[in-house]
């Protein structure tokens, strides 16, 4: 057999050699950055509307009509509704409402799962989207941190009626997401002032925040997220 046949073949062979080795040395690297994300709990986040999952949020705030309403996870894993604070303090005295807990859990579990649809570049000369003049900023925390993680400002509806325009404050890009998350946030926020206004316990230890009952709470079901 010539050399001259051989050599083809050879650099055929190398050919393939390195074109292997090249798709083991990308599915690799596919493969650390998945184990990072899924070690750090952001596996399959990047189109989702909160970035860090349910159980790395420790509170959300819901500013509406000119009223802050924050809604806190205790150390142990019960949530609670309370006034707005100036800092993150110590551990306040609550007196937790089952069914407030339960809903404000459904909703934060909701809005952790909210996903980004469709996104559009924010032009700040033009309030196309509605965000510029929200009709409510949502404030996202890690469990005992002054600072939120995440700040969103809603917008107006979308043409079809079932998403609704969302602002990353600080970002650059509009995006759609599923309107009902919202819907969510406004109901949860009426069941807290409808539960503020109810008689307080007045078993509650002196000096408790009491949550008072809120057995409205079955007249105002919180969405859940449809299933994909």
């Amino acid at each position: 057999m010539s050399a001259g046949r051989i050599r083809p073949r050879l650099v055929a062979v190398w050919a393939l050699v390195i074109a292997l080795v090249v798709v083991i040395v990308v599915v690799e690297r596919n493969d650390r950055a998945q184990e990072s994300l899924e070690m750090v709990g952001l596996a399959g986040r990047e189109r989702m509307l909160v970035s860090e999952p349910l159980d790395r949020i420790g509170a959300i705030e819901v500013v509406a009509a000119g009223e802050m309403h924050r809604f806190e996870r205790d150390p142990a894993g019960i949530w609670f509704s309370h006034g707005a604070h100036a800092k993150v303090e110590g551990a306040h005295g609550h007196k937790t409402d089952p069914v407030l807990a339960e809903a404000i859990a459904r909703a934060v579990a909701a809005f952790s799962a909210a996903r980004l649809e469709r996104d559009f570049r924010l032009d700040t000369k033009e309030n196309t989207f509605g965000v510029t003049t929200p009709g409510m900023v949502v404030l996202v925390y890690r469990p005992g941190e002054a600072q939120p993680m995440a700040q969103f400002a809603t917008g107006d509806l979308a043409p079809d009626g079932v998403s609704q325009y969302v602002l990353p404050i600080g970002g650059d890009r509009v995006y759609t997401v599923a309107a009902y998350q919202f819907e969510n946030l406004s109901k949860l926020v009426a069941l807290a002032k409808a539960a503020a206004a109810a008689p307080a316990d007045a078993s509650a230890p002196a000096g408790a925040e009491v949550t008072p009952s809120a057995s409205a709470a079955a007249t105002a079901p919180v969405v859940a997220p449809k299933s994909p």
